[in-house]
């Protein structure tokens, strides 16, 4: 990497900092590394093709107190503006009030005041006073920011993008071996989850740098698989939720959920045409207790405990195996369950313990059971909550709450391998009894560092019905997060209800997701089947993507919210470039924007180029820009395609138009629905032609 960024002058470190029995050792090394009174610390930079990595280890006299080592890098101080991704919580306020009054109030039925839910600002996060503050505030969420210089990074960044002259420069933490680390203002925050003097070597950090800011990012992912225990998303499976449109119980019930309502919905939406090929029993299912926890200088809490691998009998009285088998007499395919990796969100009782014949961890804080952190005790606790699952019908499950690993082994135990233990016991025990997984609340390093085989993950906070603002932070945060997850997972943007006033938003961000696509909708006779019929095919398959939709370079460093900017993905729909653009403003104001080739992630071949608008159904031949105008939470689709003659470019009527079609040839193609094929010609002149399914047409010839 010679002429690099990166270089000798300032790279590694600018000092290295830890304390120990009550003094602050600061110190600024010549090389690698410090020597001292007290022993040794050496950091290490290792050189990859595609960029390089960062470690270190210590062998010290004196243990470090509160397991944490400061890395300072002066390299930070040459960034310029850039996008950051943190786990401290935007508008703290807002989420917990919209959630309180949208999710447990207006999409249940219940009467609610909306204007007790303030309208978030996106210049406020969380600013916890010590480590264990950040940790109360269930830090799972990765939040897109933007910063003008280093100075302006944010606590807790887990990855960045940025500018340095003509280079962008891409970085990201990395949890492996016995730490995870955070990104900061100065360096490197590397924490070790308990007071020790001495560690072998653990990564902390992978950085890349290209003339490309997509390029920087691909580099550096594939630095980040090489040194922590995920791999690709291409390398791995596809998982199973991608096959069909799904349907969850949360927002449709919450914590109300039975089995009469289940098959009562999934009943109603099959006989209004709706072909739902897989559900997800959410959280309310559980046999459960509740306990109360005190600690000091925080109030009391009370929290959930699983009492019994069973169903709660008076909601599911046919039990597990009794509401599977009903779900897929009604024609669905895949049915899952969701559980945290603690089982509940409180962890579970000793009655647990009895029922799976396994030995946990008492937590004493809580004084409930937990997994094990070491990977043969927890693979033996998630092999018989798996062996159970399997036997009782179900095909998958949704793992939530998996950043509790962090609190969990906080003061006690090495965070990095007792995080990998955990999630590779989890992933381990699944795979052999063929079960699939929906990761949750999982983006935090020590989770997703340990993806080796699941490639599903959620990649915001919740959607919140019928929450107008929420509906903006939701397509803010999973676009911008996919950005950097999307090469280790397919990202999951969440359920949503179709009769929500953003439901064609929200359609439109999941076609574009490249991942699962499913809705929560509680009242059937009020489900847009309009909507749903963009979405699927009469087979049931979904149309999407070729692969998850990114930002365009336009706005790469703005923020949709905040600025002027339309938000606009990328991606290609059956090879056809597509882009989608969405008006997230906070301001509720019609915003103007333009499309330009140059602003894509990727090369399209500038010469005869078309392009169609899908919800306008007009189109023509692009002259440098495609000019927009588009009202708040309104959305457009665009397709752009190298025309020479007449190219079929997909069926009207869908979100993506030519995820409706199978190309034999440029000229040839079976329709997979019934309905009007889009016809364009090099000169931007639009026609239709009326197809049936199965229908094999030739543009050049008669057809049949």
């Amino acid at each position: 990497m010679n002429n690099s960024f990166f270089n000798k002058e300032c790279f590694p470190l600018s000092y290295i900092m830890f304390k120990s029995e009550g003094r602050e050792y600061k110190s600024t090394p010549e090389h690698d590394k410090v020597s001292a009174d007290i022993g040794m610390l050496k950091v290490y930079k290792t050189d990859f093709k595609e960029g390089y990595a960062v470690a270190f280890d210590f062998d010290l006299k004196k243990v470090i107190e509160e397991g944490i080592v400061v890395l300072g890098l002066d390299c930070l101080k040459k960034l310029q503006s850039g996008l950051g991704l943190t786990l401290l919580r935007n508008d703290p306020e807002a989420y917990p009030a919209a959630f309180k009054v949208y999710t447990f109030g207006k999409a249940i039925g219940k009467a609610v005041d909306e204007e007790a839910v303030p309208k978030p600002s996106y210049t406020i996060f969380q600013k916890p006073i010590d480590h264990l503050d950040f940790l109360r505030s269930t830090p799972c969420w990765l939040h897109p920011y933007w910063f003008k210089s280093s100075c302006e990074i944010l606590p807790y960044t887990t990855f960045l993008l940025a500018q340095a002259g003509s280079r962008y420069i891409s970085m990201a933490s990395v949890s492996s071996s016995y730490t995870t680390s955070y990104i900061t203002s100065e360096g490197i925050k590397v924490f070790i989850g308990k007071e020790v003097n001495r560690i072998s070597k653990s990564w902390v950090l992978v950085a890349a740098e290209d003339d490309d800011p997509y390029r920087a990012i691909e580099k550096l992912m594939k630095v980040f698989t090489r040194v922590t225990c995920s791999k690709l998303r291409t390398e791995k499976h596809r998982p199973l939720i991608m096959e069909g449109l799904g349907w969850c119980s949360w927002n449709a019930f919450t914590t109300d959920v039975t089995a009469e309502g289940v098959i009562s919905t999934i009943t109603k939406l099959k006989r209004r045409g709706i072909k739902v090929k897989w559900i997800i029993l959410d959280d309310g299912w559980q046999n459960e207790i509740t306990t109360h926890v005190k600690a000091s200088g925080i109030p009391e809490w009370m929290v959930r405990v699983l009492n019994s691998i069973k169903p709660d009998e008076r909601k599911f009285p046919n039990g597990f195996s009794g509401l599977v088998q009903q779900v897929k007499s009604t024609g669905v395919d895949f049915v899952g369950l969701w559980h945290t990796l603690n089982l509940h969100w409180g962890g579970f009782s000793e009655n647990v313990c009895k029922e799976l014949d396994v030995k946990a961890f008492l937590n004493p804080f809580t004084n409930t059971y937990q997994p094990p952190l070491d990977l043969i005790g927890a693979l033996k606790l998630y092999e018989k909550f798996a062996s159970y699952l399997k036997k009782e019908g179900f095909d998958f499950v949704k793992v939530d709450n998996q950043w509790v690993i962090h609190p969990l082994t906080y003061g006690s135990a090495f965070l990095g391998s007792a995080s990998s233990a955990v999630e590779k016991a989890l992933q381990l025990a699944f795979l052999h009894k063929g079960l699939d997984i929906l990761n949750c609340m999982s983006m935090a390093p020590e989770n997703y560092s340990n993806y080796f085989w699941s490639n599903v993950m959620r990649t915001s906070e919740d959607y919140v019905p019928f929450w107008r603002d929420g509906a903006k932070l939701h397509a803010i945060y999973n676009a911008y997060n996919a950005l950097f997850l999307n090469h280790i997972v397919y990202p999951d943007y969440d359920m949503w209800i179709t009769y929500d006033e953003s439901s064609k938003l929200h359609a439109v961000l999941r076609a574009f997701s490249g991942g699962p696509v499913y809705i929560t909708d509680r009242e059937i006779e009020k489900t847009n089947i309009e909507l749903l019929s963009m979405l699927t095919l009469p087979n049931g398959e979904v149309v999407r993507v070729d692969f998850p939709a990114i930002p365009t370079r336009d706005i790469l460093f703005e923020n949709p919210y905040i600025s002027d900017k339309l938000l606009k993905l990328a991606s290609r729909a059956n090879g056809v470039p597509a882009v989608a653009v969405f008006n997230v403003s906070r301001e509720d104001k019609e915003l103007e924007d333009v499309i330009k080739l140059d602003q894509l992630p990727f090369v399209v071949d500038k010469e005869n180029v078309v392009y169609y608008m899908v919800f306008a159904k007009k189109g023509g031949k692009l002259n440098h820009e495609i000019k927009f105008k588009l009202k708040p939470l309104d959305c457009e689709v665009v397709l752009l395609k190298n025309v020479e003659d007449r190219y079929p470019l997909g069926l009207e009527g869908f979100i993506l138009p030519p995820c409706a079609i199978s190309y034999v040839t440029s000229s040839i193609i079976i329709s997979k629905a019934s309905g009007k094929l889009i016809i364009i010609d090099g000169d931007g002149r639009i026609s239709f032609r009326s197809v049936k399914q199965d229908e094999v047409v030739d543009l050049e010839g008669s057809g049949s």
